[in-house]
């Protein structure tokens, strides 16, 4: 059996508690997906489609930014593209981020995964959402440092150093200033 260090059994049921708080299911996976309760992965792959976002946007983290599963690395882009929740869609941001810096896997995938992330960074129109995928760029191309960025809400044309991401733009946004791209 495995050793629970922040998970309890009554987070086992709560999870698949379909009556119950999306936040506190949300948390319960949390705690399992530390716990490297891999059993629940079922349970978190139903909820990429379920139709409380705080469900979604953790099943991405858990799946991809946790556990490292490959298998779910397009959903992952898909939720960061298409989802209609800014919060999913910057858990995407942050899960595929983390699958960067963590997983053993990541280096076949990396360069696409970060052209992804910019390409969701020009085209997403909430701050909250930008600024998630930024702070994941920063650290995964500045090596594990923390973005800090001016106080306030997030701004891309401010705070985005677009050198940086440079080599990640296709030719028609090299300037990656608020030029949309087709899906």
């Amino acid at each position: 059996m495995t050793q629970r260090y922040k998970s309890k059994p009554e987070h086992d049921r709560l999870v698949r508690d379909e009556a119950a708080d999306p936040i506190e299911r949300a948390s319960a996976m949390s705690l399992l997906a530390f716990d490297q309760l891999y059993e629940f992965e079922p349970v978190a792959a139903e909820w990429l489609q379920h139709r409380e976002a705080f469900l979604r946007a953790e099943a991405v983290k858990v799946l991809v930014g946790r556990w490292d599963k490959v298998a779910y690395l397009d959903e992952a882009m898909r939720l960061l593209h298409f989802d209609p929740e800014w919060v999913v869609r910057a858990g995407a941001a942050f899960a595929l981020s983390q699958f960067i810096e963590l997983s053993k896997q990541s280096d076949q995938y990396k360069e696409q995964i970060v052209r992804e992330l910019v390409r969701a960074l020009l085209q997403d129109k909430d701050w909250k959402v930008q600024e998630s995928i930024y702070q994941g760029l920063w650290k995964v191309l500045k090596f594990g440092s923390t973005y800090n960025y001016s106080s306030g809400k997030f701004d891309r044309d401010r705070d985005v150093d677009w050198e940086l991401l440079k080599p990640y733009l296709d030719d028609q946004n090299r300037s990656g200033r608020r030029h949309e791209l087709r899906v």
